[in-house]
């Protein structure tokens, strides 16, 4: 089955999220808790919760395997961002076992357009395709 433009569904945004959208599923409250995790600077917590130990995260820049690899990459991350914040969930798509979004956010580098496409297995991250554009400076 294709999806038709009239399948569409708006998104309803809610001021008060971390992630600016209503968390009305299990996949969006498992976003929102990637988005705290992340805010909060603690890495250690968001890869032992959300990701599998041989989980994979993807982009066209660089491939991190595994929880070592994955806290290393956070740590760099988040050491690097003075904040970070979700300024609008634009679209979102989800299933029983997947989830992918694009979004506008706030770093101290300026506004960027991010988007990530996660496959979890057992309720957990097993592979993470993720990348970015700087909108402005």
């Amino acid at each position: 089955m294709t999806a038709q433009p009239a399948d569409r569904v708006t998104i309803e945004y809610d001021p008060n999220s971390t992630v600016r959208i209503v968390v009305d599923t299990p996949m969006k409250r498992f976003y929102q808790e990637q988005v705290e995790y992340l805010n909060a600077g603690d890495f250690e917590g968001l890869v032992n919760n959300h990701y599998h130990e041989d989980a994979v995260l993807l982009s066209a820049e660089r491939v991190v395997r595994g929880h070592d690899a994955l806290k290393r990459h956070y740590a760099k991350y988040t050491g690097l961002m003075a904040f970070l914040e979700v300024v609008s969930t634009d679209k979102w798509i989800e299933s029983e076992t997947t989830f992918a979004f694009e979004a506008t956010a706030r770093t101290q580098w300026g506004i960027s357009r991010v988007h990530d496409a996660f496959l979890l297995r057992d309720g957990k991250i097993a592979v993470h395709f993720t990348g970015g554009i700087p909108l402005l400076r």
